[in-house]
């Protein structure tokens, strides 16, 4: 065999194997991403609308949408998102529980590339809870 072949020959094995050895990307059938974008429109929309009760859906519909892990980290942003803003209107609405707010957290713990998103949480957690009425009373007794 000749040198050139030989080289050919090399150049091909050696593509084969960094080909067989780099980890496979999940695959995703064509039914599984017709689900996963109709939970992803439905959710992006209801957070668009930004109402405590829709961030709510969209927040579960992003857990859902955990479930596909070739978009898991971008859900994963987007829940963490969704937690923030969750966590900021239960300030505003006076819940006396930061439930979100340890969701949140929770997801920057775990994923850390979401750490960026830290100081954001550091934010909303300092902000102050509005108690005024009957809640501000409960609170301010005791």
């Amino acid at each position: 065999m000749s040198k050139k072949i030989r080289a050919v020959l090399l150049i091909i094995l050696l593509a084969v194997l960094i080909n067989s050895c780099a980890p496979k990307k999940p695959e995703i059938t064509p039914q599984q991403l017709a689900e996963y974008d109709k939970i992803i429109k439905e959710a992006d929309s209801l957070y668009e609308r930004g109402a405590y009760t829709c961030l709510k859906q969209a927040f579960t519909l992003y857990e859902e949408a955990l479930a596909f892990p070739v978009f898991r980290d971008q859900n994963r942003e987007k829940l963490l998102r969704t937690a923030i803003l969750l966590a900021v209107r239960e300030k505003e609405l006076g819940f006396l529980e930061d439930t979100y707010l340890k969701k949140a957290s929770n997801l920057i713990t775990t994923s850390p590339s979401l750490d960026e998103y830290s100081t954001i949480l550091k934010i909303a957690s300092t902000l102050p809870r509005k108690t005024a009425g009957i809640v501000g009373d409960f609170v301010e007794d005791g």
